[in-house]
């Protein structure tokens, strides 16, 4: 994941619709052709004590023990207890999921952590730091630098221009270098401990036309408890790749009720166009899997076979 800042932010003077772009359990929204979505790990260091956690506060217990070595050697410079936010990866998105899964321990053994930022553990607490983007971006490097880090690394990347220049760079470092995508900051933001624009993610999305095989129920106790959680699809991408996937975001909250009042006489095999990010593998299976769908709309111009 190439890091990168973003060089100005100017106000419009013009009047255009805005939104706040959050979708329940799925934290991914597209943007002007670009995947943007949040997702980063936490790595709490006390002078005898690490623990991990996802951004939504779960215990990370996969990753008990991977990185301890490194962050002790941080928090041994640094002098005092302090908090990494980054993000665990391996050479891909399956091996990166496989590391999750109980005694998969080559998987996890080639994990590595992707600092984004550090900030004392007072402040974490606070949920209040002066430590601005450029800044952290700097010190990260020459703490990591001096400790020797071998499974704690610092991110690269470079400065883009304007939007062109951040979709070139983004198509650069997914295409030549083999990256998943970029890290967008503004390099004068401070940390936040929101969802913000000042730190997002962005990747490249394709679209595909899928069957419409099933729908299923929200989770009990959500807000979408009594209403379509989401949709089965499958179908075969442009290398006539055979897929199937649960696609639970980028419906409004119309459209999921309809789906759950009128799925057979409406829905069921119909064609959707879905955006997704990637299609991945999983071991022992024949199918292939859309990472990050998000459903775009049903169209009547054309059937899609099922598999």
């Amino acid at each position: 994941m190439k890091q990168l800042k973003i060089s100005k932010i100017s106000k419009l003077d013009i009047n255009v619709d805005r939104y706040d772009i959050q979708v329940e359990d799925n934290e991914n929204f597209f943007s002007n052709g670009i995947l943007v979505h949040n997702c980063r790990t936490i790595a709490i260091v006390r002078k005898n004590s690490v623990e991990y956690r996802a951004r939504s506060g779960k215990l990370s217990e996969h990753l008990n023990g991977l990185f301890d070595f490194d962050l002790y050697k941080i928090r041994d410079l640094l002098g005092y207890d302090y908090v990494l936010d980054g993000e665990a990866f391996a050479s891909d998105f399956t091996e990166t999921m496989n590391a999750k899964k109980e005694g998969n321990d080559a998987a996890k053994a080639a994990l590595r952590l992707r600092a984004f930022f550090i900030m004392p553990l007072i402040d974490w607490v606070a949920q209040r730091t002066k430590i601005t983007m450029e800044h952290n971006h700097y010190m990260i490097i020459e703490v990591l630098k001096q400790v020797e880090a071998a499974k704690v690394l610092p991110c690269d990347g470079r400065e883009v221009k304007d939007y062109s220049d951040m979709v070139n760079y983004c198509n650069e470092v997914i295409d030549k270098h083999g990256q998943e995508g970029l890290i967008l900051k503004n390099w004068n933001a401070t940390y936040s401990w929101e969802r913000t624009i000042d730190w997002c993610k962005v990747k490249r999305f394709y679209d595909v036309d899928a069957r419409i095989v099933s729908w299923y129920p929200g989770r009990p106790k959500s807000r979408l408890e009594n209403t379509c959680g989401g949709i089965i699809v499958e179908g075969r991408d442009e290398k006539n790749q055979p897929f199937r996937s649960s696609v639970g975001s980028g419906f409004t909250d119309d459209v999921r009720d309809d789906i759950a009042k009128n799925f057979d006489t409406k829905y069921k095999n119909k064609t959707a166009v879905v955006t997704y990010q990637e299609i991945t593998k999983a071991k022992g299976s024949d199918l292939f899997s859309l990472r990050f769908p998000v459903f775009n709309h049903v169209r009547d111009d054309k059937i899609v076979e099922a598999l």
